[in-house]
């Protein structure tokens, strides 16, 4: 990151965090499209499961759209998601369960993108009360 001594983040780089916000807002909204599809073809000892998992890509969605519009102005919704992402490629890995060690890699590359962009848009800054108010 370039040596900044206003304090202001250089415009590539906000760009570059919130343009990776927006970009798994739409992997997770694409995500949610396809888990209809399973959803509607579920067995019945699977369709809440299924249910559960779709309507967890959709607020996933939305919590990354919120992140690449307002990314200082979302206090604790970092915080949240990264620590979820984190704890379900733990438990995946920790899983006897090939299912879960393959959703780790995706939740993984999620986590990674996270940090990179709550470090390119200063996402700690969302805890100032009056910044960008």
């Amino acid at each position: 990151m370039t040596a900044n001594t206003n304090g202001r983040i250089p415009p590539w780089q906000e760009g570059s965090g919130r343009a990776l916000m927006a970009a798994c807002s739409v992997a997770a909204l694409g995500a949610f499209a396809g888990g209809i599809g399973a959803t509607l073809g579920a067995s019945l000892d699977r369709f809440w499961l299924e249910v559960w998992r779709t309507a967890g890509f959709f607020v996933f969605s939305g919590l990354f759209a919120l992140l690449a519009w307002r990314p200082r102005l979302s206090a604790g919704v970092w915080e949240l998601a990264f620590a979820d992402k984190l704890a379900l490629v733990v438990v995946a890995l920790a899983s006897g369960s090939p299912e879960a060690k393959g959703a780790a890699w995706v939740d993984a590359a999620l986590a990674l993108a996270l940090a990179a962009s709550y470090l390119a848009t200063r996402g700690w800054r969302s805890w100032r009360a009056t910044e960008g108010r």
